[in-house]
This record gives structure tokens, C-alpha cells and sequence, in this order.
């Protein structure tokens, strides 16, 4: 199984890297290209930082797809920085490319995506699930599962016939381009950790966080939820 872990060349990134709980290749970020910046459209009022942020995400994901192909590497999980590993599962029964981690959203509406979470009666069978996106899509690519060089290929070759992108995530449930899920999460979502592996305030590389994401859902960005969590990994 080959790891390949998304994270800024930072003094945050490094605090990130050094806290993660299996081993891993580093895939640094890098800066997109002119060329892909012309793909994106942003509201009037997205904070050039925001925009760089989102910009440089989508190129460094797609990066590691070339990487993956070029190396004709099989069985990856790509994971970005804030991701922790929480259980095992079994690979094997996982033959296209999935989701370890994410969180279900309202399949229409982005105005209707918080009463939709908090009334959230999706239910998934254990193991492998193909995505409803008549009920739902997701959002969080913190985790996903490559089975083969020849399927990240195709994906990336997909992505960049496309014209117009947004962030990575979305780009990719938008477009319907991963269609199956593992429940219950084998990786959990936690960017309120401290570099002594403690509670602090939830961030992002470019803004505010989302705290604690485990199977599919936003558990909390408080002290309690964080800590409930802490005590189920080995860090």
C-alpha cells in the first residue's frame, strides 16, 4: 500500500506531517499554472488568497495523479495533511476509486446544506457503497483510495478535458467522477490539532476549518468532540 500525503512546504505543513499516525510519501504542494488559473471562475468577492488557495489545491492533486501514473503505482491513498488514520480495512474488495473519508451534502442546494446535515438519515451498508447522487453528493478529498495506475489515469485524463474547475473536491462530485464510498471511514478529518497534539482553534491551510469529519458526517469543532477523538488514535 503506498500513502501519498498532500502537505504545504510550511512551518504548518511540517507540524501537520509530523503529527500523522502511519507512514507516508510527502507530495509537496506546488503552484498552479497560468494556464490552469484560466479554468477557474470565482464570486466577485473570493479573497485572492482564497482563490490561490483553491488554485494550487486542484494543481497539486492533479500532480499526484501524474505522479501515480508515471510511476504506475496501484493501491494509493491519497491523503492531505489534516487526515488520520483510524482503522484497517480491506483493500482488496475495493476495485474502483473510493472515498475513505468526506462529508455528505445536500445533493441541490448549498442554501439547504446545513438543515440537510443536521436531519441527515442517509444510511450506508458496511464496506464498499456506490454514491446516491440523486440523494446525495459529498465534499472532502482528505482521503481516497486508487486502486490502479490505469483508473488514476483515466481520471486525470478526464479532469483535464474539462474546462472549468472549482475546488477539487466539488470539481470532482460535481462531475460525478468518484462513484463509491467505504463506510465506516477508515480516516478521520482533524485540523483543531496543536503540534503538541493538543486542542487549538480549527483551520485550514487558507482559512477557517471544519474541526472533526468521521463517517461522512461533521462531528464538531469543540474541545469535547476533539477530544472523544484524540483518545481513539496512536499519535
Amino acid at each position: 500500500m503506498n500513502i501519498l500525503v498532500l502537505s504545504m512546504e510550511t512551518e504548518k505543513g511540517e507540524m501537520r506531517r509530523s503529527l500523522l499516525n502511519y507512514e507516508y510519501e510527502w507530495m509537496k504542494s506546488i503552484e498552479a499554472s497560468e494556464e490552469l488559473k484560466k479554468r477557474f471562475s470565482f464570486r466577485y468577492n473570493t479573497a485572492d488568497n482564497k482563490k490561490t488557495g483553491i488554485e494550487n489545491c486542484f494543481a497539486s492533486h492533479l500532480n499526484i495523479l501524474k505522479y501515480i501514473v508515471n510511476k504506475k503505482l496501484n493501491e494509493v491513498i491519497v491523503c492531505e495533511d489534516d487526515c488520520f488514520k483510524i482503522d484497517d480495512i480491506e483493500y482488496s474488495t475495493l476495485k474502483d476509486i473510493t472515498l475513505l473519508g468526506g462529508v455528505i451534502r445536500h445533493p441541490t442546494s448549498w442554501a439547504k446544506d446545513n438543515e440537510f446535515q443536521k436531519q441527515n438519515d442517509v444510511t450506508f451498508e458496511e464496506g464498499v457503497n456506490k454514491i446516491d447522487y440523486k440523494k446525495y453528493r459529498w465534499s472532502g478529498a482528505f482521503a481516497i483510495y486508487y486502486p490502479t495506475w490505469e483508473q488514476s489515469n483515466d481520471l486525470l485524463n478526464t479532469i483535464l478535458s474539462k474546462t472549468s474547475y472549482c475546488h477539487y473536491d466539488l470539481f470532482l462530485s460535481k462531475n460525478k467522477l468518484i462513484n463509491y464510498l467505504y463506510y465506516p471511514t477508515p480516516y478521520i478529518h482533524c485540523d483543531n490539532m496543536d503540534k503538541d497534539g493538543d486542542y487549538c482553534k480549527a483551520t485550514s491551510q487558507i482559512g477557517g476549518g471544519d474541526g472533526i469529519i468521521e463517517n461522512y458526517k461533521k462531528l464538531g469543532k469543540d474541545r469535547l468532540t476533539f477530544q472523544k477523538m484524540n483518545k481513539r488514535l496512536k499519535i
